[in-house]
Parts: C-alpha cells; structure tokens; sequence
C-alpha cells in the first residue's frame, strides 16, 4: 500500500492532491522512463462531473498500486513496492498524459 501524491487536477479521483481511489493501476509495460509511463486509472473530471470529497473519502493513504511497468525498481510482480508515488502532469486531459513520477528503472 503506498500514499499516492496526485498533481493531475482535471482526474475525477484528484481529492486535494491526494487520490481517492483505493487501488489504481500505472501502465507501461516497457517502460525505460517516467515520461513513457500513465496513471491507467485516470477518469476526466469533466466527463463524469466534479466531485466533492472529504478527507475520510481519500484513500491516499492506502492505496494499492497495479504497476505493468515491469522495468521500475518498485514492481514486485506487478505490485508496486515503494511507500509513496507521484502521478504528475497537472494538465493531463487524458490518461496517456500523465506519468508516474516515482518510476525508477
């Protein structure tokens, strides 16, 4: 379970920098660098609508972490193993323009 740092503002599970989401999952399967890896899990807040969340609705502090990108340092059989992650790109419109930050190869 690590704290999911969240810099994606338009994701619908965007709960003040946090992520509300129990369980989200980073792809990049072949990943070499952060920039070729993407929150999977991203939803545009403006499609679903804006949702209003309180700090007993943020999961950030326990979320479990589905990673592909099997060429990070954290990834243990497809679990990510590091305490804490990044999910950046503050203008993400879609999933593909986001990154997991923590990717260490």
């Amino acid at each position: 379970m690590a704290r999911i740092s969240c810099e994606v503002h338009h994701c619908e599970y965007n709960c003040d920098g946090g992520c509300r989401l129990g369980q989200i999952k980073v792809d990049g399967a072949h990943a070499e660098t952060s920039e070729e890896t993407v929150c999977d899990s991203y939803t545009d807040r403006n499609e679903k609508g804006c949702v209003n969340c309180t700090p007993h609705d943020c999961a950030c502090n326990s979320s479990e972490i589905d990673c592909e990108a099997t060429n990070c340092k954290y990834n243990s059989d497809c679990l990510c193993t590091a305490d804490r992650i990044s999910i950046g790109c503050e203008d993400a419109c879609c999933c593909g323009d986001t990154e997991c930050k923590t990717f260490a190869k």
